[in-house]
C-alpha cells in the first residue's frame, strides 16, 4: 500500500513538471500591461509614502524655522492688497 502511494506521488510530481513551451508563453500585450501595472504599483507606494510621511515633515519643519521680520511681512501684505505708503502716480 506505501509503494502505491508513493508511485501515485512520484508520477503526480512527474506529470506536473512537465509543461510545454505553449504554456510559458506571455505576448507582447500582456506584458506591456503586466509592466505597466507594476509600474503604477510602485508609483502609488511612493506617492503614499510622500504623503504620509514628506508633507507632515515639511510642516514640522516649517514650524520650527527662523520667522520672517516684520517689515518683509508688512511689504507683501501691501503688494497682496494694492495698499501702500507710496503715493500713486
Amino acid at each position: 500500500m506505501i509503494i502505491e502511494n508513493a508511485i501515485g506521488a512520484q508520477l503526480a510530481v512527474l506529470a506536473g513538471l512537465h509543461g510545454t513551451s505553449v504554456l510559458g508563453y506571455i505576448g507582447p500585450g500582456v506584458g506591456l500591461t503586466v509592466i505597466g501595472a507594476a509600474l503604477a504599483l510602485l508609483a502609488g507606494i511612493f506617492l503614499l509614502i510622500v504623503g504620509f510621511i514628506w508633507y507632515p515633515v515639511k510642516r514640522l519643519l516649517q514650524r520650527f524655522a527662523k520667522p520672517e521680520s516684520e517689515g518683509t511681512k508688512e511689504a507683501v501684505l501691501a503688494c497682496d492688497t494694492g495698499n501702500s505708503s507710496e503715493p500713486s502716480e
